[in-house]
């Protein structure tokens, strides 16, 4: 318990981001530890929480929301692709690219680009931010545009894709 003129005992996770966003001062620093599925499952166990409690127990600052998207699987269940079409293995811990749609095709005109006016596209991350209010909000978007150019095209395509003169873009 922090007795600082400048802020309450003890602010919400919310306040405690932003004032520290800003420089301002803070009764402790934010913090945020996040996971994959397999290890949020570990940590729950290990804690004892279900898996909705864990980011409480840890003691996270971040409401990290996703769009409400349905999932879909490769035949085989092997690939989940996300609402881009890149597909991401299901048979290892972390994210390994599996699938680029645009891997041996430039034609853009024709790609099937996510809809970012989809009706419900958000209302996976209301619901979220209603239930966990005291929160600081930010969206799990997962990468920066390189890295979602690399998601589309593949790596290694893209990489030959930038050099001058050589590109297919």
């Amino acid at each position: 318990m922090s007795s600082h003129p400048a802020f309450p005992l003890e602010l919400n996770p919310k306040e405690r981001v932003r004032r520290a966003q800003y420089r301002e001062p803070v009764d402790r620093l934010p913090t945020q530890c996040s996971y994959t599925a397999v290890m949020g499952k570990t940590r729950a166990e290990y804690f004892k929480v279900s898996l909705s409690e864990l980011p409480t127990r840890l003691g996270n600052h971040l409401l990290r929301v996703d769009v409400t998207h349905p999932k879909s699987f490769s035949d085989d269940g092997c690939v989940e692709f996300e609402w881009w079409g890149t597909g991401w293995s299901t048979e290892t811990e972390g994210y390994w690219h599996s699938v680029a749609p645009l891997a041996y095709s430039s034609d853009l005109a024709h790609f099937p680009w996510p809809d970012a006016d989809a009706p419900h596209l958000l209302d996976d991350a209301a619901h979220s931010r209603e239930k966990h209010g005291q929160l600081f909000v930010v969206p799990n978007f997962g990468m920066c545009l390189f890295e979602r150019a690399w998601s589309l095209r593949g790596f290694d395509r893209l990489l030959v894709d930038l050099l001058p003169g050589r590109g297919s873009f």
